[in-house]
């Protein structure tokens, strides 16, 4: 990874930072698709983890690479996603168990 432009994104430069960021979409939105499996959540963690990456990257030490963070942070991010869907989800009865394809959890 380029460190001027690194150095540069650190520096609020937008252009530097989609540069740094954009070849990263597709690793972070398969992250975020493998814990979340829902293609909506996925896209708003990646999006979350954009932001976060944007915050955080004056922060990074100097030739530091920026995957790694970026990993962790959608990993975190889509992993309390899905403590949250699981923290909304509601007791399923009975009669709706008939109606549920084995191997597919039931969204309430």
């Amino acid at each position: 990874m380029d460190p001027g432009l690194i150095r540069r994104a650190q520096d609020g430069d937008v252009e530097s930072f989609t540069a740094l960021i954009t070849g990263r979409i597709a690793p972070l939105t398969r992250t975020a698709m493998a814990i979340l499996g829902h293609e909506a959540d996925a896209r708003d963690a990646v999006a979350e983890t954009v932001a976060t990456v944007w915050r955080e990257l004056p922060r990074l030490r100097s030739g530091v690479a920026l995957a790694p963070s970026e990993i962790e942070v959608v990993v975190e991010l889509a992993t309390m996603r899905l403590e949250a869907r699981a923290d909304q989800d509601e007791p399923v009865g009975f009669e709706q168990l008939a109606e549920v394809d084995v191997g597919q959890r039931p969204r309430v």
